[in-house]
C-alpha cells in the first residue's frame, strides 16, 4: 500500500475528526473579532442574557428584547441561554462567544459526515467513507457558512443544525431509545431556531430516497403492501418527530407565526409581489450552493431582489432555474437517489425562509446552513464515485479535490476577513447596496466612532434621502451634528426621530445627552426619565442619569441610580467607577 493511499484510508477512518479540526481552523481566524451587525441588540446589550437569573423570562419572552418592535418576533431560548452563560463567564468579551460558535460549527460538520456515511453506506455508494470525508469537509469550508459562525448571533442557526444533525442521526438508528431521544433533541433544536422544525420533513425525504438508511426495506409508495408499510412507518415516524414543536408552542404560548411588524413583507402585501421575490430568492440560494463567489449580508441581496407587481424576465428565469432543478430530482429518483435526496433536502429546508410563510428577512446566507448538508452529501458521494471510476489515476482526481477545497478556504478566509470589525463589514457591503439606508446608517456609525464626521454625514444624508422615516438616521445624524457643535441641529434630528418612533427611548436618551453637552443636567434628566419609563432595563440610563446627578451634587440620587445600572449588568465597568468615587 503506498504512503498515499495509507494516508488516504487513515482519513477515512479519522474523517469525523479531521472535519471537526477543519471546520474549527476555518472559524478560529474570527475568535478575536468585535462583535457585528445584530451582535449588540441581540447579544451583549439584550438585557435577558445579563443574568443567569433571567431564566424564567428567557424561556417565555422573545429573544429580540433589546431590538425594537421589528425584531422582537423570534423566540429562541435555547440559544438565548447560551448567551447567557457566555456573559455570565465574559461579560462583552468577546473572544469566549466566538470560541463557542467554533466548536458548534465543527461539532455540526462531524455530524454531517456521520449521517452522510449511514446514507451512503445505505445507498450503496462507491467508497462511501470517502464520500462522507468530502462531504463533510464541503460543509466545513463552505463559504456561504461564514456569516452563520462568525458573528455571535449566526449562533442560532449553528446550535439548530446541530442539535437537528444530532436528532436525525438518530433517528436514523435502529433502536427505540435513540428514536425517543430523538424527539427530545429535536426539541431543543426548535427552541435553539424554530428552522430545526423542518428535521421530520427530512428524515422522511431520507426514507423516501434511501430507504435503507432509515432502517425500511421498502421502497415507500402505494403500489405495493410493503410499499405502503414502508410508507406508514416512514411517514409515522416523521410525525413522532413532530412531537418535538410542542414545547416550543406551549413555552410561547400558542403563537407561531411573527408579529406583523417583524415580518419583511407587511400584512397585505399582494401575494404576486412576493412570489415574484420569492422565486428570484429560492433560485438565490441554489446560486449560492453552487457558486459562492459573490457574497453579502441580508442588505446585498435587498439590493439584488428588488420588490415587484408582476414577473419580469428576471422572475421567469429564476423560476426555470429552480423549477428543472425540482423536476431533475423527482425524475431521478430511482437511478440517481442520492441527488434526489439532495434536491429533495434542499427545497424541504428552504421551504419556511422563501416566504411560504412570513419571515422577517427578504433572503440572508445563514438560513442556508442547514439546508446545505444535503448538497454537500450529494457533492461528496459524486466526488467518491469520480475516484472510483478513475481508480488507476486516483492521485489526480483527489489532488483535483484538494485544489477546489482550497479554493473554498481562500474564499471563505476572505469572506471571513470582511467581518473582522463593524466598519469592514459595512465598507465591503456599500458597493453592493450603495443606496440601501441601513448599510449606509450603518457605515455612518462606525465612522462617527472613528472621527470621520464628513463622511459620516454624507452616508446619513444618502440613508435619509432614501427612507426619510428611517429614525435611527436621524438619530445619528443628530450625534454627528453633537459632535461638531451643533446642538439645535442635533436637537432637532433628534426630535424628529423620537416622533417617528415615540415607543422607543433611544432618541429620548440621545436627546438627553444633547443637553447634558450643554451643561444642561437638570434637562437631560428630565428627558431621561421618559427613557427610563419607555426602556427601564435600559443600563445606560440610570447610568447617566447617576452621572448627571453627581454632577448636580445629588449624591444620594447617583447612588440609587448608578445601584440600578449595575443590577441590571453587572458588567458595567463605567456605573461601577462611578459608583466607587462615591466610598
Amino acid at each position: 500500500m503506498s504512503p498515499a493511499t495509507r494516508a488516504l484510508r487513515f482519513a477515512e477512518r479519522h474523517a469525523a475528526l479531521l472535519v471537526f479540526l477543519v471546520a474549527f481552523a476555518c472559524v478560529a481566524p474570527s475568535l478575536h473579532f468585535p462583535p457585528a451587525l445584530d451582535d449588540g441588540w441581540a447579544v451583549l446589550d439584550n438585557p435577558l442574557v445579563h443574568s443567569l437569573s433571567n431564566v424564567r423570562r428567557i424561556f417565555s419572552e422573545p429573544y429580540g428584547y433589546g431590538g425594537g418592535p421589528t425584531l422582537g418576533g423570534p423566540f429562541r431560548p435555547v440559544s438565548t441561554l447560551s448567551f447567557a452563560v457566555n456573559y455570565a463567564f465574559q461579560g462583552r468579551e468577546t473572544f469566549g462567544y466566538h470560541l463557542v460558535n467554533a466548536l458548534v460549527h465543527a461539532w455540526a460538520a462531524a455530524l454531517v459526515v456521520l449521517l452522510a456515511r449511514r446514507i451512503l453506506g445505505a445507498a450503496k455508494a462507491p467508497l462511501a467513507d470517502l464520500g462522507a470525508l468530502a462531504a463533510g469537509l464541503l460543509f466545513a469550508v463552505h463559504p456561504v457558512h461564514v456569516e452563520a459562525f462568525t458573528p455571535l448571533v449566526g449562533r442560532t442557526d449553528l446550535l439548530a443544525a446541530a442539535l437537528g444533525f444530532s436528532a436525525l442521526w438518530l433517528a436514523l438508528r435502529p433502536g427505540a431509545k435513540e428514536r425517543v431521544l430523538a424527539v427530545a433533541v429535536l426539541s431543543v433544536a426548535i427552541l435553539a431556531k424554530e428552522s430545526a422544525s423542518v428535521l421530520p420533513g427530512l428524515y422522511f425525504v431520507i426514507a423516501w430516497t434511501v430507504p435503507a438508511a432509515a432502517g425500511l426495506t421498502a421502497q415507500p409508495g402505494v403500489r405495493t403492501t410493503e410499499a405502503r408499510r414502508a410508507l406508514a412507518r416512514a411517514g409515522g415516524y416523521a410525525l413522532a418527530l413532530g412531537l418535538a414543536l410542542v414545547p416550543y408552542v406551549v413555552l410561547r404560548g400558542g403563537a407561531l407565526a411573527s408579529p406583523a411588524a417583524s415580518r419583511w413583507f407587511p400584512p397585505g402585501t399582494p401575494a404576486l409581489t412576493v412570489a415574484c421575490s420569492a422565486t428570484r430568492v429560492l433560485a438565490e440560494y441554489l446560486r449560492l450552493l453552487v457558486a459562492p463567489l459573490s457574497l453579502g449580508t441580508d442588505f446585498a441581496y435587498v439590493a439584488k431582489i428588488p420588490a415587484v407587481p408582476s414577473p419580469g424576465a428576471w422572475e421567469w428565469a429564476a423560476t426555470a432555474v429552480w423549477v428543472a432543478v425540482l423536476l431533475a430530482g423527482h425524475l431521478l429518483r430511482a437511478r440517481r437517489p442520492l441527488f434526489a435526496l439532495a434536491v429533495a433536502w434542499t427545497f424541504v429546508a428552504l421551504l419556511p425562509v422563501t416566504h411560504v410563510v412570513p419571515i422577517g428577512v427578504l433572503m440572508a446566507e445563514r438560513l442556508l446552513y442547514l439546508p446545505s448538508a444535503g448538497f454537500c452529501l450529494w457533492v461528496g458521494a459524486e466526488a467518491a464515485a469520480l475516484v472510483a471510476r478513475r481508480w488507476p489515476s486516483r492521485t489526480w482526481v483527489l489532488g483535483a479535490g484538494a485544489l477546489v477545497l482550497v479554493g473554498l478556504v481562500v474564499r471563505t478566509e476572505l469572506r471571513v476577513g470582511d467581518w473582522s470589525s463593524s466598519r469592514a463589514l459595512w465598507e465591503a457591503e456599500l458597493p453592493k447596496a450603495p443606496r440601501n439606508p441601513v448599510v449606509n446608517n450603518n457605515l455612518a456609525l462606525e465612522l462617527i466612532a472613528a472621527g470621520d464626521y464628513s463622511r459620516a454625514k454624507e452616508r446619513l444624508l444618502v440613508a435619509l434621502e432614501t427612507s426619510p422615516w428611517y429614525w435611527q438616521a436621524h438619530v445619528n445624524l443628530g450625534i454627528v451634528m453633537q459632535r461638531t457643535g451643533d446642538y439645535a441641529g442635533a436637537a432637532l434630528e433628534l426630535t424628529q426621530a423620537s416622533a417617528l418612533i415615540p415607543t422607543s427611548s433611544t432618541p429620548l436618551l440621545f436627546l438627553a445627552l444633547n443637553f447634558s453637552y450643554q451643561s444642561d443636567y437638570q434637562s437631560a434628566l428630565n428627558v431621561a426619565r421618559k427613557a427610563a419609563e419607555l426602556a427601564p432595563e435600559d443600563t445606560r440610563i440610570p447610568r447617566y442619569q447617576g452621572e448627571w446627578l453627581l454632577k448636580l451634587g445629588r449624591k444620594d440620587e447617583a447612588k440609587e441610580r448608578l445601584s440600578k445600572a449595575l443590577a441590571l449588568d453587572p458588567a458595567n465597568g463605567d456605573a461601577k467607577a462611578l459608583l466607587d468615587s462615591l466610598q
